[in-house]
């Protein structure tokens, strides 16, 4: 089960950035789910914006942006996903609330993410380098930001509720 998945059935390399907005979303309780919102592999980018998202079903992310086909890491427009203005609250627990892999030179502006479930992290890069998170709130029980042979600039504005926040692997 899944709230918004965004597709390209057929993976075009140069296809425009799709785009979430304004909608609220929530996976209350469910077995299993890929995610509330799930970038798929066959689409190159995506905004999510001015949304509000829910989930309080354990190791579910609300945010998943899954590693690019190849033939869309190939092409012209660069895979990543943005998100500006967006809420991520629940009880979930376990993994994170967003997870992106393989995408490069992500901006997270304007997060606020709750969730206190246990060890629920909140952003969680894989494979990704060059990524940016900035005005955000990231207020969870595992890692703020977990960096999976990746790279992120964290800016100053980014306030967590723990003192080891960053975690680097």
């Amino acid at each position: 089960m899944r709230g918004i998945r965004v597709t390209d059935y057929e993976p075009r390399p140069d296809a425009e950035p799709s785009l979430v907005e304004d909608c609220r979303v929530e996976l209350l309780d469910v077995t299993h789910s890929d995610g509330a919102i799930v970038l798929s592999s066959k689409l190159a980018r995506l905004t999510v914006r001015n949304s509000r998202i829910r989930v309080n079903a354990d190791g579910i992310n609300a945010i998943r942006a899954k590693v690019p086909d190849p033939t869309v890491a190939e092409g012209s427009t660069p895979p990543r996903l943005d998100c500006d203005n967006v809420t991520v609250t629940g009880s979930a627990a376990n993994d994170s609330a967003i997870r992106i892999d393989e995408r490069h030179g992500c901006v997270l502006d304007g997060l606020y993410v709750h969730q206190p479930g246990e060890d629920r992290d909140g952003i969680e890069f894989r494979r990704s380098t060059d990524n940016v998170v900035t005005n955000s709130v990231l207020d969870v029980t595992g890692q703020a930001v977990r960096l999976v042979n990746s790279t992120a600039n964290v800016d100053a504005s980014v306030s967590t509720n723990r003192r080891d926040g960053l975690q680097r692997w």
